[in-house]
């Protein structure tokens, strides 16, 4: 056997190359298994990514699911505290469909209108709405989306009879479009009932049912604007006659009686555009459209006639008539109030009137500003002491020697000047300043009184008479503002006289018999003025403590020298009535030697007028010469 030659190198290579090809073998063994395992590996992968976003989804499912239970509770919750609120709500709560069928409605809602919640379902506005309303309801429901509005209406109920509500609509929109309307119904019917009530008590008179002032000039506004050119409005002010005596003597109940009673005259005799109204007490106005001042005239002229019928108080017949004054408005801005203070003006005139009406003018006009303007002087001369005293002697009928002085009040306006005393004694009453002008004027007199005394120019005997008003006997400290001026001028009670008129002692008749009793006891005298022209009743005369009766000049002025008259007669009869009450008789406004004659003949005491003395002022030296030593004055006629 032959052996082969060992090569070393050549057996390397070989197993090099056997490893080699060991090692790819395995390698690519290991490369084919690896590969499995990454395909095995995204397979695993990709199974578990799969998995866990079905879990994530899942659990989103879960938490939406959760939301979903739970917003259908609340929703439950909701709708379950709408229905509780809804059904306790005071207010009755509609919810209709977007044609305005109800489809719901809660239980306010079915006492509202009488009947049970189920038969409203179905209904439509219209059908509760009275029909006149039906227009307005259906431009109301035909508004934009959204919109929320408020109505005050009247609502039909199931029996036909109506209320008043305020209704408050809100349209709900679903998607964009509209999805029906819900309402709030609230009941305002008690609410409109208090307010007719306030309407009625803010516009009309209670007692008469006739508007009241605030209506008659709102009224009468209104007619003076639709004035056409050839028209003009009368404004007629009405003041009945002898009311308050059919008041205090029959009673306030009986008063409000007869006033309703002439309210309804008054509506009988107005035509369908004219008005009539109560302004208060015992005024009422009425207004009429009329052509011309005739026809204003014959429209007070049947106002005065309708009222002078006999009315029935108390089951007796009454006479009680009226006094009426009217002002004319010819353009449209004329003032109704204006108009009125005209009317009344013109009115004052016509209680003097015998036809007991009176149409206003121009001159009545004149006199009132006159009277404004006489007012506010006559506030600034009481303050200022600018009223003055003119004396006036009265004489014995027999000696002609003088035993009285009359303190006549005289003023001298540095604006109106010289202004009558029944003018601006009147005014005093009406502003309330005739206390303190009577007070004035009572110092003053005493002041006079008791200079002349201390002077010698005034015997101890002469008196001095000074004119008191009513407002003055009821003032509470009257009598003692008396003695307090008697004592502060020294001048002895007995010779002071105070004169009072008969209407100022019967206003408050029992209390002037009091204060005529305090006055008494300082010594004082009292003469009853102007007698004749009042009641001249004789119970009031043997009640009163006077002393004097003042004979009106009216009846000496009548006198005549034939001695037949009945004007004669009467001067007569009333001085033989002062003596049968033991009262001495003064006689007023004596101007002629006939008629201080036919006086004495009567009897009458005292004699006061032109044919002695006129009044004069205390530095006039012919009063001192009247009054010295009790002169005997001469005639002067």
């Amino acid at each position: 056997m032959v052996l082969a030659t060992y090569d070393e190198a050549d057996d390397r290579r070989r197993l090099n190359d056997h490893a080699f090809a060991v090692a790819s073998a395995e390698m690519a063994e290991l490369n084919g298994r690896l590969s499995r395992k990454n395909v095995e590996l995204n397979e695993a992968l990709e199974s578990l990514l799969r998995s866990e976003e079905i879990e994530k989804l899942n659990q989103e499912l879960s938490e939406r699911n959760e939301q979903l239970r739970s917003a259908m509770a609340s929703q439950t919750r909701t709708q379950q505290m709408f229905e509780t609120l809804a059904s306790n709500a005071p207010l009755a709560i509609v919810y209709t469909d977007k044609d305005g069928r109800a489809v719901y409605a809660n239980q306010r809602t079915a006492d509202l209108f009488h009947v049970e919640p189920e038969e409203l379902l179905g209904f439509g506005w219209l059908n509760v709405v009275p029909r006149e309303q039906h227009a307005e309801f259906a431009k109301l429901l035909d508004r934009s989306t959204g919109s929320t509005w408020v109505i005050e209406h009247e609502l039909l109920r199931a029996d036909g009879s109506r209320i008043w509500a305020s209704t408050t609509v809100a349209e709900v929109s679903h998607g964009g479009g509209s999805g029906g309307w819900i309402a709030n119904v609230e009941d305002i019917s008690e609410r409109k009932r208090n307010e007719a009530t306030l309407e009625r008590l803010a516009t009309t008179d209670p007692l008469t049912g006739l508007f009241n002032r605030l209506s008659f000039t709102e009224r009468v506004r209104s007619h003076c604007e639709a004035l056409a050119p050839d028209e003009a409005i009368a404004v007629a002010l009405i003041d009945m006659d002898r009311f308050k005596l059919i008041n205090d003597s029959f009673g306030h109940a009986a008063g409000d009686q007869l006033l309703i009673e002439v309210a309804e005259v008054l509506q009988a005799q107005m035509g369908p555009d004219d008005i009539v109204s109560r302004l208060g007490g015992d005024e009422f106005a009425c207004a009429r459209v009329v052509r011309d001042e005739a026809a204003a005239r014959e429209f007070a002229r049947s106002l005065a006639e309708c009222l002078h019928q006999p009315f029935v108080v108390e089951r007796q017949v009454v006479h009680t008539g009226a006094s009426v004054g009217i002002a004319l408005g010819t353009s449209g801005d004329a003032d109704p109030q204006e108009l009125l203070r005209d009317a009344d003006t013109a009115m004052y005139r016509a209680k003097a009137s015998s036809e007991h009406h009176r149409v206003f003018d121009q001159s009545f006009r004149d006199e009132v500003t006159r009277r404004f303007s006489l007012e506010r002087e006559l506030h600034t001369a009481v303050a200022t002491r600018e009223v003055t005293l003119a004396y006036q002697p009265i004489v014995d009928a027999i000696s002609h020697r003088s035993v009285v002085v009359e303190a006549l009040a005289r003023w001298t306006s540095p604006a109106l000047g010289v202004v009558s005393p029944i003018e601006f004694i009147e005014a005093a009453e009406h502003i309330g300043l005739s206390r303190e002008l009577g007070r004035q004027i009572l110092d003053m007199a005493c002041a006079q009184l008791g200079e002349w005394r201390r002077a010698g120019i005034a015997s101890d005997e002469l008196s001095m008479s000074v004119n008191i008003t009513y407002a003055q006997l009821a003032d509470q400290g009257f009598v003692d503002l008396v003695a307090h001026t008697l004592a502060a001028h020294d001048v002895p009670g007995s010779r002071l006289i105070l004169e009072l008129t008969e209407q100022a002692l019967l206003d408050d008749f029992d209390r002037a018999v009091a204060v005529l009793d305090r006055l008494r006891k300082l010594g004082v005298r009292v003469a009853i003025d102007d007698f004749g022209t009042g009641y001249s009743a004789l119970s009031y005369l043997a009640r009163l403590d006077v002393d004097y009766l003042k004979i009106d000049k009216s009846f000496v002025h009548r006198l005549n020298a034939s001695g037949d008259g009945g004007e004669n007669r009467l001067t007569e009869a009333i001085v033989g009535l002062a003596r049968l009450f033991d009262l001495t008789p003064i006689a007023e406004g004596v101007e002629t030697s006939m008629q201080e004659q036919m006086l004495r003949t009567f009897e009458c005491d005292l004699l006061q007028g032109y044919l002695f003395a006129r009044p004069m002022f205390a530095d006039d030296p012919a009063l001192e010469e009247c009054l010295n030593g009790g002169r005997e004055l001469r005639l002067v006629s």
